[in-house]
């Protein structure tokens, strides 16, 4: 491999610097960002002189893997005297979205600010890393710093932010984004119903509806009834629901999405014979039932507790040929937790292994799921397998994984795993641990005997991240069980 053969050359022969802008827009074009790095370092080592072909590609693809070396190289051209366009900007930030690497978002749109070069295209695109890294009111800020700069957002770009506004809270900022798009779509309409159904405000969104039923140059469709229909389910408003029910029907528009809304309101308040109606007229309309419907009736069961009917929507879908998908995973998984005998949760748990289609690493909420059933449950053997395919994959986990990942190997008794994911998250990638995830590697440092280890890396981060009783705890629990008393 190419490496080996670097390897092999040591520092006798200098590598030009066409050969190694050849190399590098290779691994770009691969994404092979171990092979980058190794360039990397050959072209430190022998001083290859700073050259777009040579940083351009180590920039992009240290964006998108967040590897610390971005800043570091960004900032070398900048004292070389390179000057970085809005395109390299832009193509940069838009990487970090990819990779969630905010840190170095933040730098480029530092550089971006000092030279007046922040444009809509620039602002829209560093609205979604923030989106990306789930910083929606970051996102929704930047609508007055859009006006500040003298810009107006787009159409599309006020419709983002009319949808965050609502994700995060922000009703005045909705409304005010609202009234300024002038109600010009049905998104806009179905991001104020939202909102409406999350305050409880199911008047409101009925009254959404008809304003939007009055706009001659909206063109309704069943969405926006849909949108309408999970604002009163979500608020207990069944007889709001069934009403719209009769409409969407009367109008020919019910679909698939209407059925399941219904459903997941009888689902909700425990209503499971509701629910089956439900399933009943979706095949007396000639619409067959999808892996959500059975999801959404078989998620309900599980959190009311009810595993043995549970199960039977289990059967249902095998009989049926109803492809089980990430969400039937995660519903068991949470059965795994749930169940109060261990034939239960060995049921439940046995979905991952049938469950071929899925790949729990291409979703973190999934991976996480998966993870602390397996943990709670102490099955080691699926949580050997759910790691091996978590080390082949190129997942980039957030603080809250890493702590699920350390407290993962631990249980496994493989520590040096967990030193090996926590350098990864402090050092390589420069995330700062939050407690849940700091008090993870403290009790793995602890069940592994390593107190002093313990004692020494609370100490090295209580300025960054507050100390809290569960972290005593553990640590007064291995002093104890270290036969220290007087240190406990």
């Amino acid at each position: 491999s190419v490496r080996r053969i670097l390897d092999g050359l040591g520092d006798s022969i200098q590598l030009p610097t066409e050969c190694l802008a050849l190399l590098l827009a290779d691994c770009l074009q691969r994404e092979d960002v171990e092979l980058a790095r190794c360039l990397d370092r050959v072209a430190c080592a022998q001083e290859t002189p700073t050259h777009h072909s040579i940083y351009e590609p180590l920039l992009k693809l240290f964006a998108k893997s967040g590897d610390a070396r971005a800043r570091e190289i960004f900032e070398r051209i900048q004292r070389d005297g390179f000057f970085a366009s809005e395109g390299l900007c832009g193509r940069l930030l838009a990487l970090c979205g990819e990779g969630r690497n905010l840190q170095f978002a933040e730098v480029i749109v530092a550089y971006l600010r000092a030279r007046s070069m922040m444009s809509l295209a620039i602002f829209k695109t560093l609205m979604k890393v923030y989106v990306n890294c789930g910083r929606y009111d970051s996102a929704c800020d930047l609508y007055e710093q859009v006006l500040a700069a003298g810009l107006e957002p787009d159409h599309v770009m006020y419709g983002c932010l009319m949808k965050f506004a609502v994700k995060c809270g922000r009703t005045e900022l909705s409304q005010e984004l609202f009234k300024k798009s002038q109600g010009s779509d049905i998104q806009s309409y179905m991001c104020l119903i939202r909102e409406a159904g999350r305050e409880g405000n199911v008047a409101r969104a009925i009254e959404l509806l008809h304003q939007a039923k009055g706009k001659q140059n909206l063109v309704l469709d069943v969405s926006l009834y849909n949108c309408t229909m999970d604002a009163c389910v979500t608020n207990n408003r069944m007889d709001q629901a069934r009403a719209l029910m009769a409409e969407v029907s009367e109008r020919g528009l019910a679909n698939i999405i209407t059925y399941n809304t219904l459903m997941k309101g009888y689902g909700a308040n425990g209503d499971f014979a509701g629910a089956r109606r439900v399933i009943r007229e979706m095949e007396d309309a000639r619409i067959k039932p999808d892996s959500a419907s059975y999801n959404c009736l078989m998620g309900s069961m599980v959190s009311a507790g009810n595993l043995v009917e549970a199960w039977k929507v289990l059967d249902e879908m095998d009989r049926k040929g109803v492809q089980l998908d990430h969400y039937t995973v995660s519903i068991m998984m949470k059965a795994a937790k749930k169940a109060r005998n261990p034939r239960d949760a060995s049921r439940a748990l046995a979905v991952l292994d049938r469950a071929g289609g899925v790949k729990v690493c291409e979703d973190d909420v999934l991976f996480n799921t998966v993870l602390d059933a397996c943990i709670h449950r102490q099955d080691t053997e699926r949580l050997r397998k759910v790691l091996e395919t978590f080390a082949s994959s190129d997942m980039k986990p957030s603080v809250h994984t890493y702590g699920l990942l350390i407290k993962a190997f631990s249980t496994l008794r493989q520590l040096w795993r967990c030193w090996q994911l926590w350098e990864e998250m402090v050092e390589t990638r420069e995330l700062v641990p939050n407690s849940i995830t700091l008090s993870c590697m403290l009790d793995a440092l602890i069940c592994a005997r390593e107190v002093d280890k313990a004692v020494a890396l609370l100490r090295e981060w209580k300025g960054k991240v507050a100390p809290n009783t569960v972290m005593y705890s553990t640590l007064i629990k291995g002093c104890a069980a270290a036969g220290d008393a007087d240190r406990a």
